[in-house]
């Protein structure tokens, strides 16, 4: 690989790698408190804020009490200046700026909000089970977060509707939804919804049961999910859910909350949602079954918590947007360079590798955290979803530096294995094919990298049906479930 290529290719992942930095500073909600630059006494800003709440009162300058008009629900505005507790604001068209509205009033974040896991908010919404004549129940969205305001701006949302969460009232009681996961001019905010109303799923795995689960008769097989913890235990009240290739049809996966141990059992805490995801084994033409009353009869939504044990018949997905995916490929790109570099540079080349991409990726210092584990330091600092036990991200920066932890041969391990998964992230990316590989051994010993897999012979091949992919649209973003043992 010559010169010029290399840096080039670190040239275009820089560029990528900031462009995608500064849109993620974006996410805090509304603008109050939200560090807007300001250059010569005028706002530096060129992305759009939002009207987030019905009525919102504009004021003649920064401090006034007295209102010159007000602005609806969800309308799209420039600033203008910037105080601490107001902003002047203008129509895309206008010269003249319409005056000052309450940071409170505005949304500045252009991305989902992050939960505790680093990643992006999604609401799922739940409604009662009754329905009223042929209409299903429906969820109002509201223009402000009081959740009584409409002035025609309400929407009614269905059940098993998910949506990005972009701002939240400081109790969690509500929640502002959008159905695109960026915010500009020309998108639209879907409105304010209660929490009681849906679950928030804010992290990236999704389960769903193994391919190829055939019993010894050569039958399908079923995984079951249950509407209780002791109904998991005792095995009591079996919902059945298919495996198959057919979960590439869909864009849902069973959303996994957390795992919880048990007497030495493991159980997945997840949400079940009936006529997306459990599936009829005995009438395969129409797929959908929904819970029995008995596993309803203490609740009254159509959507559950429920509990799948873990075992080797799930596997579990891994959420990524087209941007997270793209993302990843740029950054396993950058690490695999450093293969070029002699035996003696080879390990310090790697780590600077690993730490300039990372940190150019979540725009936070890794300095302070040298012997935390990268899992640990990107799921508190939020950035990329990494699958759990990465033979990579397991590792300190301090436990890379140090060759009596990670000896030379498990280092060139890593560096081939990170090879092998940006190649089949590669093909993911494609959408409609699928990696084919080998899984073998690696020859020869290694204290600490024996687990570390040899991918050889990676293909690609079609699905089997044409409408099958990795790629999905979750409202109007473009998303990829992939198999854990897929990422890094």
């Amino acid at each position: 690989m010559t010169r010029s290529r290399i840096f080039f290719s670190f040239f275009a992942m820089f560029v990528l790698i900031t462009i995608y930095s500064v849109q993620a500073m974006a996410g805090p909600g509304s603008c109050e408190g939200f560090d807007i630059p300001q250059k010569d006494g005028e706002a530096d800003w060129v992305y759009a804020v939002k009207v987030i709440r019905q009525n919102a009162t504009v004021y003649e300058n920064p401090t006034s009490s007295s209102a010159l008009k007000t602005l609806d629900f969800d309308l799209s505005l420039s600033v203008v200046k910037v105080s601490d507790s107001r902003l002047q604001v203008k129509k895309l068209s206008d010269k003249k700026p319409l005056g000052w509205v309450n940071r409170s009033d505005l949304l500045c974040g252009f991305k989902p909000l992050k939960g505790d896991s680093g990643l992006e908010q999604k609401f799922y919404i739940k409604t009662g089970t009754e329905v009223r004549g042929d209409k299903p129940s429906t969820v109002k969205a509201y223009a402000s977060p009081d959740l009584n305001t409409c002035s025609g701006k309400c929407r009614e949302l269905s059940r098993f509707s998910g949506y990005f969460v972009f701002d939240k009232l400081k109790d969690d009681s509500a929640y502002l939804l959008s159905e695109n996961y960026d915010l500009d001019y020309n998108t639209r905010l879907v409105g304010w919804v209660s929490k009681k109303n849906g679950f928030i799923w804010d992290t990236a795995y999704g389960l769903r049961p193994k391919e190829n689960l055939i019993d010894e008769s050569g039958n399908e097989k079923t995984v079951c999910a249950y509407s209780s913890l002791n109904n998991a235990i005792a095995g009591k009240g079996c919902q059945p859910i298919l495996g198959g290739d057919r979960w590439y049809l869909s864009e849902h996966r069973i959303p996994i909350l957390y795992i919880i141990e048990y007497k030495r059992k493991s159980f997945y805490k997840v949400i079940l949602i009936p006529n997306n995801l459990i599936f009829n084994k005995s009438n395969e033409k129409h797929k959908i079954i929904t819970l029995s009353n008995e596993n309803l009869k203490e609740k009254n939504d159509t959507i559950i918590e429920g509990y799948i044990p873990v075992s080797e018949d799930v596997t579990e997905d891994v959420w990524l947007t087209s941007e997270d995916l793209l993302k990843w490929i740029e950054l396993l790109e950058n690490i695999g360079y450093m293969s070029y570099y002699s035996t003696k540079k080879f390990r310090e080349a790697l780590i600077v590798g690993i730490v300039g991409s990372l940190e150019q990726a979540i725009r936070k210092p890794l300095y302070e955290y040298t012997d935390e584990s990268l899992e640990k330091f990107l799921e508190r600092k939020g950035s990329l979803p990494v699958r759990e036990q990465s033979p990579l991200f397991r590792y300190s920066i301090d436990d890379l530096r140090d060759k009596n932890k990670v000896p030379d041969c498990e280092l060139i391990r890593l560096v081939h294995w990170l090879d092998r998964i940006r190649q089949m992230m590669s093909i993911v990316a494609l959408g409609e094919y699928r990696p084919t590989f080998k899984t073998e051994k690696f020859p020869g010993e290694c204290p600490s990298g024996q687990n570390i897999p040899f991918i050889s012979d990676i293909d690609r091949k079609p699905f089997r049906n044409s409408d099958m992919s990795y790629s999905h649209r979750f409202q109007k973003a473009n998303v990829f479930w992939v198999p854990k043992e897929f990422l890094p």
